[in-house]
């Protein structure tokens, strides 16, 4: 294999696997055949035919189910993020909680391992959306979901009101597995990445090493930004996950609003423009979702 044919298949990686499986070998031979002899690279302008080209048939892929069926799966990566971000981090809290507060201080310490229960069995459940049989999924969503609120509800009497997220996003995501598209598994790093970020900030309290500690921990800070900025430039392929990431965004702001009595519940600018964001980052992707289906 020449280096230049290497490379030429290497830019059609641009393209997905089934269109590559259908189209690859002729492409590749029209590009050998358009290339002067003694040529290394391929020329700037099939670089560039390629890259858009194989963005474009990306994009149309995206449409295939239509467009109804791919705002659900919007919604429902969403609501996966959402749940992932909330349990993840209950998670890691639940087990700080074990390893640094003495057992006789606490006055409810068996509570803490029912949360840690439901977290894992929440995550579980939200990993197997890219799994398992679709029925299996409902069904531990929806039964996650009363266990969840039944805990939330038995650490306080104002417990309930807290619960309502994570139960309610179970239950809706359980709603939203009923269709007949599922996730797809290139999405899954999503998922991933949002869980890994909250697992790092438990390790690094942990660390007992201040400098390293603020070195790691520090930029998790950002980590959320960073997803934002991937999923942006995603949006020019699959403009789905942008919606997600919208969906994931105001979530971690509403059950605020839901607690009146909440100290959190200020009716200032660093409210309104969480909203203001989401709303317009859901509709920009709505926008592009819609100009892919026309690519």
């Amino acid at each position: 294999m020449t280096a230049l044919e290497r490379r030429c298949r290497w830019l059609l990686r641009a393209y997905p696997g089934w269109y590559r499986a259908q189209r690859g070998e002729e492409m590749l031979t029209t590009l050998l055949e358009a290339s002067p002899p003694g040529a290394q690279w391929p020329s700037p302008r099939d670089t560039r035919a390629l890259i858009v080209g194989g963005l474009r048939v990306r994009a149309w892929g995206t449409q295939r189910p239509g467009m109804p069926a791919s705002l659900r799966l919007a919604v429902l990566l969403g609501v996966s993020m959402a749940l992932v971000w909330y349990f993840a981090g209950s998670l890691g809290g639940n087990i700080l909680f074990q390893l640094w507060i003495p057992r006789a201080a606490v006055l409810n310490p068996d509570l803490s391992y029912y949360e840690i229960a439901t977290d894992v069995l929440a995550l579980a459940a939200v990993a197997a959306a890219w799994f398992a049989p679709r029925p299996v999924v409902v069904t531990a969503l929806a039964c996650v979901a009363m266990w969840a609120f039944y805990v939330a509800a038995w650490e306080n009497p104002g417990g309930w009101v807290l619960g309502i997220r994570p139960a309610g996003l179970l239950d809706l995501m359980a709603v939203l597995m009923c269709g007949r598209q599922r996730l797809p598994r290139s999405w899954l790093w999503l998922a991933g990445a949002i869980f890994a970020v909250n697992m790092l900030r438990v390790i690094m309290y942990l660390v007992p090493l201040r400098p390293v500690h603020d070195l790691i921990y520090a930029p998790l800070d950002f980590a959320p930004w960073l997803i934002l900025g991937a999923v942006a430039l995603w949006a020019a392929v699959d403009a789905r996950p942008a919606i997600a990431m919208a969906i994931w965004i105001t979530s971690s702001y509403f059950p605020f609003e839901l607690d009146l009595g909440s100290p959190y519940k200020v009716w200032t600018w660093q409210w309104y423009l969480p909203a203001a964001g989401s709303a317009a980052l859901a509709a920009a992707a709505v926008w592009r979702l819609r100009r892919q289906a026309v690519l």
